[in-house]
């Protein structure tokens, strides 16, 4: 199982917790752009210059497909963790008071300005609260690698018996 380390929290990691759904919105855009800058590019083979020499420049479909499809995927599970994490602050943040969501807003919001004095009891009660779901994020994405796995290895091993009775 994978071991979460636990690690002491800066302000600038509190901060984004506050901006969960801005880093929801720019991971599903740059999803986006991939595509279009996937299917931008010249699928052709052509003539170019390397080393200065004239050489042959392919696509390669395999190393392409592969690197793209892979980046798609691996920007679906940013957002599925981002979301993870956003939805467990926030039913955090619905537990505090209007006091205690105040201080954080003021403290830890940037567009809000910065409270009059730091209250380190709050400040720990937070960091602890993001620490636990910082802990249950690294678990889900580890409980999601595992099950992919496992859902992927009758397929290995349909492809390893074929790949044998063609040797034979």
């Amino acid at each position: 199982m994978a071991v979460v380390e636990k690690r002491p929290i800066d302000k600038g990691q509190i901060i984004h917790y506050f901006n969960l759904s801005k880093c929801i919105k720019d991971t599903k855009l740059r999803k986006e752009l991939a595509g279009v800058h996937f299917y931008d590019q010249n699928f052709y083979t052509r003539i170019g210059e390397r080393f200065d020499e004239t050489q042959t420049i392919a696509f390669r479909v395999e190393t392409e497909v592969v690197n793209h499809v892979e980046y798609l995927y691996t920007l679906d599970r940013r957002v599925e963790e981002l979301e993870f994490k956003q939805k467990h602050f926030n039913r955090f943040w619905g537990t505090l008071t209007d006091t205690m969501k105040e201080y954080y807003s003021l403290r830890f919001d940037s567009t809000k300005g910065k409270p009059e004095d730091k209250d380190q009891l709050l400040d720990d009660f937070i960091i602890s609260e993001i620490l636990e779901i910082e802990e249950a994020a690294g678990y889900n994405i580890y409980k999601k690698e595992v099950t992919d796995q496992l859902l992927n290895f009758p397929e290995k091993i349909r492809r390893s018996l074929l790949n044998k009775k063609r040797k034979n």
